[in-house]
Parts: C-alpha cells; structure tokens; sequence
C-alpha cells in the first residue's frame, strides 16, 4: 500500500515468472512462455531466474517424454542466450550497496528468515530466530517433497504437470532467497523479513499446501483443508494486529510529508508547484482543520518530551501521553522556527499483540517515540511542540525542549534513480 516502486517490482515479476512455468507446465506453448519470461528479465533481476529454470523444467520434460519435440528446448535455449547477456551489457551494480556481505552463518541465516519470514505476523519472539526456525522447516519440508518426486520417476511413473509446477516454482522462490541473502544480508538480517520480500515466503506455503492437498489420500484431505484454513484465518487476524502500527505510522508519514512539502513557509497558506499542480491532487488530510491550531500559540500543560541526539538526528520519546485510537487521532511533533513549521508523526508504544486479539485498540499504550532526521529540516533553532488530534478537535502543547539542524547534508548517498 505504502511502497510504490517496490510492489511494482517484486510483485509484478513474481506474476510473469509464475505465468511462464505454468505455460511451460500445463501447455505445449512455448512461444507465450517466452513472451512472458522476456517479462519477467526486464522487471527484476530475479527474473532472469525464470531462464535456468525454465530451461531445467523443459529439459526433464524432453527427457521423460513428456514433450514430443525438443524444439521448444531449442528455442528457450536460444532466449537464454540471448536476453541474460543482454540484460548485463552496460550493467552497473547499484550504489549503495553493502561493501560486507557478511559470515556465512549470517548468509545462511538470511536465507532462513527470506524463506520463513511469513511466520513473523505471529506473535512469536524473538521475531529473527522464529523466522530462522520456520524457514528451516519448510526448506526441509521441500526438501521431502522433492524426494517424493524422485521417487516416482525412480519407481517409473510419470510426473504430472503439478510435479513439473511445483518443482520449478519452488526452485525460483527458494533460489530468489539465495540471491537476495547474497546482495542484502550485509545491511542486516532484518532488511531480509521486510514486506516487499514476504511475498515469496507466503508463496512457497502456498504452492507447499496446494501440492500436498493434490497428492494425498482423500481420507486425510479434508482435515489437511480444514487445518490449512484455520492457519490461513489465524495469519490473517495475527497480520492485522502485528502490522497495525506500522500501517498507521506509513500512513501519517505520508500525510505529514505532504504537510512539509506544501508548507514551506511559516504560515497556513499552501503552496504547490505549477508543474505538480498539473498532475496531482493534495490529499484531505487532518491537519486541514488544525491549522490554526499548527501555526498558532502553544496551550498548557506542558507535555514531557524526553530529546536525545543520535547519528543523523534526533530521538524524541514521550511515557505519558494516553493512547488516542486507531485512525489520525493522536500525537504529532510539531517543529517551529522563525522561519518555518514542520510537522512530524509519532509511533504510539505497542503492548503484546496478544492483548489486542479481541479488541485491536488494546495493541497501543500510554506514551509514543519520534525520530527526526536532520536532513529533513533546515538550518534552525527549533521549538518542539505536541499537536493532539481528538475527536476532529486540536491542541498545541509545549514542551520545553528544542533542536537545532545544520541542514541536509551537502552530499547524499548515490541512488540508482
């Protein structure tokens, strides 16, 4: 919901790799199988996954019979050759990346956590090591299931198109999370259990469960059916809880962005680009009816606010501010100089999940911790006040505390956009 470019990316790739398996599985297409695989090379590097495994797929396939012709062998062979060069001419691997990679006990444990990262919406601790655990577990678990298929074509029976999917799709989930422990460990294990990356665990129980269901006996199908429904019902309400407040602080860093973006000077008046003015519409935010409130004089009592520097910023920590809700009711820092006003969100302190599996408000407590970025503000004295949003009505407190910035930095970290 909250990161464009990455679900464009992870998502889409895994619908184009998903399609030209399942072409190459079920049909005797190869010519939309290649289409969808050139698809796949040109919207992520993992993509070009699809080409190994592809190649693998049709190749068991010629071997047992399966297909009548190794044409289509020829011609996948031939878009092998030609789109993975291709991708890499001229490439250059992205700045910013990290210079370690890291042990190999961390690379495996990335590995681990990529593949059971699912398991973290459960309120399970520590969340690394169950993901670790869990990741584990499946990976033995398609580990048995390959064995399986071995077994049936050691024992001269015909693999199935269900066998062929399953064996080539696991083969790019599970390959994709060694390329991705490879490139990302180094920044560390948590970025590997990041939510543009949970689709591929989610997608490996998936394709597990389906393949199960379809080759066991009819008598233990339906507690199997019954089972994984109760586990899907449970991940669904445990995703709700676990993931409540990071969906309620994206969203109000949005807000608060356009906010910034649009406040340039130190008044309510709204200022927006000509060019942006063209193509998009300002978001009906909260804060349209606490203007007043934003950019005038602070009312007591003085709300506590615990400030500590840290590299890059500042970390501001409040224990007694009550919890306000579930939607844009709650705090927010305001940061004021002579020049301009920023507005900040704040992440409301969390309980255990297991308080909140009746009543979801219970998840958040009393109190709330910010962190502000110096690259975010310009050179300044700033006055740090709370902004509390209840009920559609607003309040500005102090609370006697201030930062200065020396501005953004002059050089930033290279991008590769």
């Amino acid at each position: 919901m909250f990161w464009g470019m990455a679900a464009l990316q992870n998502f889409t790739v895994i619908l184009w790799v998903f399609g030209a398996i399942y072409l190459l599985a079920f049909t005797q297409k190869i010519g939309g199988a290649l289409v969808v695989a050139v698809a796949a090379t040109l919207t992520s590097g993992n993509g070009l996954l699809v080409w190994p495994v592809g190649f693998a797929l049709l190749l068991f396939q010629v071997i047992l019979k399966d297909r009548p012709s190794p044409k289509p062998l020829l011609f996948w062979t031939l878009g092998t050759l030609i789109s993975i060069p291709l991708y890499f001419l001229n490439y250059k691997s992205p700045p910013g990346n990290p210079p370690a990679r890291g042990s190999f006990t961390d690379l495996i444990g990335g590995w681990f956590a990529f593949i059971g990262s699912a398991v973290e919406a459960l309120p399970i601790r520590p969340v690394i090591g169950s993901c670790i655990l869990f990741g584990g577990i499946i990976l033995l678990i398609v580990l048995a299931v390959c064995l399986h298929i071995l077994r049936k074509w050691l024992n001269h029976k015909s693999l199935s198109s269900s066998d062929y999917f399953f064996l080539a799709t696991a083969a790019f989930l599970v390959g994709t999370g060694v390329i991705v422990a490879w490139t990302r460990t180094g920044f560390g294990i948590n970025t590997l259990i990041t939510s543009r990356y949970k689709l591929y665990s989610l997608l490996l129980l998936v394709v597990l469960y389906t393949y199960v269901v379809g080759e066991i006996q009819a008598s233990v199908k339906k507690w199997i059916l019954s089972i994984g429904l109760l586990f899907s019902l449970v991940l669904m309400w445990c995703s709700y809880l676990t993931y409540l407040g990071d969906t309620i602080g994206l969203r109000q860093y949005l807000i608060t962005s356009q906010f910034n973006w649009t406040h340039p000077d130190n008044n309510p008046t709204v200022t927006i680009d000509s060019v942006s003015s063209q193509y998009i519409d300002l978001y009906p935010a909260f804060y349209d009816s606490a203007l007043t409130t934003i950019f005038g004089s602070a009312q007591q009592p003085t709300i506590p606010l615990q400030l500590t520097k840290i590299p890059g910023g500042y970390e501001l920590v409040n224990m007694t501010s009550p919890s306000l809700g579930l939607d844009d009711s709650g705090a927010y820092i305001v940061a004021r100089s002579a020049k301009r006003t920023y507005l900040f969100p704040v992440r409301q302190n969390q309980g255990s999940v297991r308080r909140a599996l009746i009543q979801p408000a219970n998840l958040f407590t009393t109190g709330f911790r910010s962190t502000i970025s110096s690259a975010e503000l310009d050179a300044g004295l700033y006055q740090l006040f709370v902004l509390t949003m209840s009920e559609g009505k607003s309040t500005l407190s102090p609370t006697n505390q201030t930062l200065t910035s020396s501005g953004p930095p002059v050089t930033t970290t290279a991008k590769n956009w």
